[in-house]
């Protein structure tokens, strides 16, 4: 177990900001700061720069995920670089555009994430009798006694 650490108003915010920044859980940053998940949290609590750094650190790597996501969904091109040695010894370097297709899972997890009423797997059905009246009507009190009549003939 990680051995409890002081808090270094100097050293801690920044260092907390790094890690989040490189996509770490509040459990990892604990970690490797060896302290533990507990401290953290305290510390989150008790110290303002701490709860902003991993906020503010958070934020920067969702939003480098988001962008590449967004990259992947809408397809992109590139420049490949490449050193080729000619036959006379000297060496070259070529650029090759390369493009990346549109990705159809990256379109579908960003649609469903960002207009999820539009874009959801599952649609609400409503069913109902001739003009669109319910197809059984009853009260909830008879609707209560029906469910305990039931409940009472599976028992016995």
């Amino acid at each position: 177990m990680p051995s409890k650490g002081k808090y270094d108003s100097k050293k801690h915010p920044d260092t907390i900001a790094a890690l989040a920044r490189r996509g770490l859980t509040q459990e990892q940053i604990a970690h490797d700061l060896r302290i533990s998940w507990r401290t953290l949290t305290t510390w989150k609590k008790r110290y303002v720069a701490v709860d902003q750094a991993l906020t503010e650190g958070k934020a920067i790597a969702d939003g480098q995920v988001e962008k590449a996501l967004y990259r992947r969904a809408c397809g992109y091109s590139y420049l490949e670089k490449k050193r080729v040695k000619l036959p006379d010894g000297t060496i070259r370097t070529e650029s090759t555009k390369k493009e990346v297709a549109p990705d159809v899972t990256a379109q579908i997890f960003w649609l469903k994430n960002r207009n999820r009423e539009a874009w959801r797997d599952v649609q609400g059905r409503e069913i109902t009798g001739a003009d669109g009246k319910p197809l059984l009507e009853m009260t909830d009190e008879e609707a209560l006694q029906r469910v305990t009549r039931i409940l009472q003939r599976a028992k016995g």
